[in-house]
């Protein structure tokens, strides 16, 4: 359920939607000592909110706030699955997530705009593990663009940086094979950027 408005004379306009989840027999995939195995969940709810905004500031700048925010994600009290996960909260599901968007489209000339876009992602701590209550606290990831569009060629040069501040996360943990106790997890990306080169023809 939700909805859809749009005000400021037409310069902003705001999408909400509310959801909720009943759900039966989920599918749990894994990871112990060296085999995958998939489990099901008797029983699981979620539900929480989804919200989306753009306001355009000025011509040229444009402003957008999402959020997602999930109060209840959790499986049932479930004697057949394994106890870490039975009546806790869903795995890789922040109870929120937002974005904040600053993007420029500047003409400079009769052929050449500059694009600019800032970006910061923010996502509240998470379960990250299946097979265990391992998590993985807030993390704050900045990205940019910066890039020359020349309209009537249809050439655009990019310059972009993900993770601007390099920032270390963890997207995953499992325990690590054979050694009790022990846990490996997989990084999130580093800081990584580039040049690109893109043509209409």
């Amino acid at each position: 359920m939700g909805g859809k408005f749009q005000y400021m004379n037409g310069r902003a306009r705001t999408n909400i939607a509310f959801f909720y989840y009943d759900l039966s027999d989920l599918q749990i995939a894994q990871f112990i000592r060296l085999l995958f195995t998939v489990l099901n969940a008797l029983s699981a709810k979620d539900y929480g909110v989804e919200i989306e905004n753009m306001f355009q500031l000025t011509d040229a700048l444009t402003l957008g706030l999402d959020g997602t925010w999930i109060p209840h994600a959790r499986y049932g009290a479930d004697a057949r699955i394994d106890p870490v996960l039975s009546d806790s909260r869903f795995r890789f599901t922040p109870k929120f997530a937002g974005n904040a968007t600053l993007n420029l489209d500047q003409p400079l000339g009769d052929n050449l705009n500059l694009l600019a876009r800032v970006q910061a992602q923010y996502t509240s701590r998470q379960l990250i593990s299946t097979a265990t209550r391992d998590e993985q606290g807030p993390v704050t990831l900045v990205n940019a663009n910066l890039s020359f569009r020349l309209p009537q060629t249809g050439v655009l040069i990019e310059c972009w940086v993900q993770n601007l501040f390099d920032k270390t996360w963890f997207s995953q943990s499992f325990p690590t094979p054979l050694q009790t106790g022990d846990r490996n997890a997989y990084p999130g990306s580093p800081r990584t950027y580039g040049i690109r080169v893109r043509a209409t023809f």
